[in-house]
């Protein structure tokens, strides 16, 4: 093997690796709030065990701070949704150790962490994305969250509705697209 091909091969290393990088913060920085997001800031009722816990609609979401709480209790955050003029709008947050409901109008849209639980597992942080559907206007959001461990959120991360239009089509539809486009980046892909 000559000097160009090893040299080749090495640049090919580092880019995939540069591409690895790239794809993991992307996939667990936190929630990037852009045009295209609309964050719930304001207007929530939240609930622990069933007692209602704030008495400021106008508290920022980000803001609220949890009161202690054992495993299994249950912390439910309500929202009347509006109108975001959005293509294939969702709900998009992320929770900590905690088993994960979502409701509109009362119906179960969504649910995460029950099997793991039940398994002994640590659910750990997870992104949510959640398409709503076309009728969402003026319903009411529920998201119920069941902790896995005491104490493991003091706090709340944004949660916004966003358009999944852009990353529908272009993780979902066309992966192969997505991976074969970073391949191609490589110098052995190439030939060079």
């Amino acid at each position: 093997m000559n000097i160009k091909q090893s040299n080749n091969i090495v640049i090919g290393i580092i880019l995939l690796f540069i591409v690895a990088v790239f794809f993991l913060y992307i996939s667990t920085s936190s929630i990037h709030i852009n045009k295209q997001t609309k964050t719930l800031d304001t207007g929530w009722r939240i609930y622990l065990n069933e007692t209602f816990m704030n008495n400021n609609p106008n508290q920022m979401l980000i803001e609220y701070e949890l009161p202690d709480y054992k495993k299994g209790d249950t912390i439910e955050l309500i929202h009347n949704l509006y109108n975001c003029e959005l293509n294939q709008p969702g709900i998009i947050f992320d929770t900590w150790n905690a088993i994960t409901e979502i409701y509109l109008d009362n119906k179960k849209i969504y649910t995460w962490g029950n099997d793991y639980a039940q398994k002994g597992k640590m659910l750990g942080k997870k992104r949510h994305r959640i398409p709503l559907p076309p009728n969402f206007i003026g319903k009411q959001l529920k998201i119920k969250l069941t902790p896995t461990e005491n104490n493991a959120l003091n706090n709340f991360e944004p949660i916004g509705i966003s358009s999944f239009e852009l990353e529908t089509d272009l993780w979902f539809n066309r992966p192969t697209s997505v991976i074969l486009s970073g391949m191609l980046v490589s110098p052995e892909m190439r030939g060079l």
